[in-house]
């Protein structure tokens, strides 16, 4: 059994309150019929958690009930006809974060590759930023804007295979979001500045497969999670961990000295 740590007890804190509060409302152990917010939480928590502590199939039954319901059926699912005709490109790229996770949620889930591929070429083609957006982003310093556009797009161009045109985007991310944090305002995207640590090295082995760049991208994957101190931000980053470390299994065929941060305990 791995030694237990605070990030770890927080895990376990946190599994028995979603568990506790899905016995209480009878969803526990069967989908619900409707889902609210508290609902969701739990479900997506506890399909974090059970990965963590090494309950793949459980962590599968409750990834998958957001592949039951709700599934996106065109590129701007979501998005209002007025918001379209306006090319409102903040309310697509807020629709867009829906696809794309619900993409993360079926790969997760295994379930439905196809449906996966399909979500992520949508949220690629939305979290393009059009030149006018770009020109007024960058006057008025709204760099993270920019950032996270570039981030979205580039993991859903690395989940299709399109390796070269997202390793464009996602070096650019940090450099954006470094600007962001020098124009003064406080850094709330920690993830998001996190996640170019696992996406980067993977799209160089991805293109360049050496021996040296399949450890990196190991190494890349396990800094991400590692460089998360708030349990808060661990939390989310799971999400990202787990569906990079499944997605692209063939970067942990080798061993090297990184230690998984994916823990075996038992809550």
């Amino acid at each position: 059994m791995a030694k237990r740590n605070k990030s770890s007890i927080f895990l376990e804190e946190k599994h028995a309150e979603w568990e506790n509060y899905l016995k209480e409302n009878g969803v526990l152990e069967k989908y619900p019929s409707e889902i609210d917010s508290n609902m969701a939480k739990a479900y997506a928590g506890l399909g974090k958690t059970y990965r963590y502590f090494g309950n793949k199939q459980k962590s599968i039954w409750f990834f998958k009930y957001f592949t039951t319901f709700r599934i996106p059926d065109s590129k701007f699912y979501g998005v209002t006809e007025e918001e379209k005709q306006n090319k409102d490109i903040r309310r697509i790229h807020d629709a867009s974060n829906y696809i794309f996770r619900k993409a993360i949620y079926f790969n997760l889930s295994d379930f439905d590759p196809a449906t996966a591929d399909k979500l992520f070429g949508w949220a690629a083609e939305n979290f393009v930023v059009p030149q006018d957006d770009y020109d007024f982003w960058m006057k008025h310093g709204m760099y993270d804007d920019i950032a996270v556009a570039y981030l979205w797009c580039g993991y859903s161009l690395l989940n299709l295979g399109k390796y070269e045109e997202a390793l464009e985007l996602l070096v650019q991310v940090v450099p954006y979001l470094d600007r962001y944090k020098k124009s003064g305002v406080e850094m709330w995207r920690v993830v998001e500045y996190a996640l170019p640590k696992a996406l980067i090295p993977l799209c160089e082995y991805k293109l360049d497969p050496t021996e040296e760049n399949l450890k990196n991208a190991k190494k890349g994957i396990e800094d991400f999670i590692k460089s998360l101190r708030e349990n808060r931000h661990k939390l989310e980053a799971y999400l990202y961990y787990f569906h990079l470390k499944e997605k692209f299994a063939d970067v942990y065929a080798i061993n090297t000295d990184e230690q998984s941060d994916d823990r075996r305990i038992s809550p």
